[in-house]
């Protein structure tokens, strides 16, 4: 792993403490405007890799993410599992500008 990679993983991982931070006294909130996150997953049909898309809906802990992903609905994909530092940004931009609308405290 190149220099500027491990930098950027461990911003990566920072972003991922703040927003589970933010969440210290909230057990789930639901986006404002629902998003797309892209998942490296293996093709069933041969050996290869393909990037599925998520669309995420709420957020449960601070950390895990829910939504659908191709017509089935999701429940445990971890912020800390998402492999775009962009992607990782925007969920902290969304959560400390408060786009998003609480379902249950802690």
């Amino acid at each position: 792993m190149g220099t500027y990679q491990k930098q950027v993983d461990d911003l990566r991982v920072n972003y991922c403490n703040k927003i589970e931070e933010w969440f210290e006294f909230v057990k789930e909130v639901e986006f404002s405007n629902p998003f797309v996150v892209y998942i490296t997953e293996e093709n069933s049909y041969d050996d290869s890799s393909v990037k599925a898309s998520h669309i995420v809906k709420t957020i449960v802990d601070g950390k895990y993410l829910t939504g659908e992903v191709m017509g089935s609905e999701f429940d445990d994909l971890s912020i800390y599992d998402l492999e775009d530092i962009n992607e990782v940004a925007y969920i902290l931009d969304t959560v400390t500008s408060r786009q998003y609308k609480v379902l249950e405290t802690n």
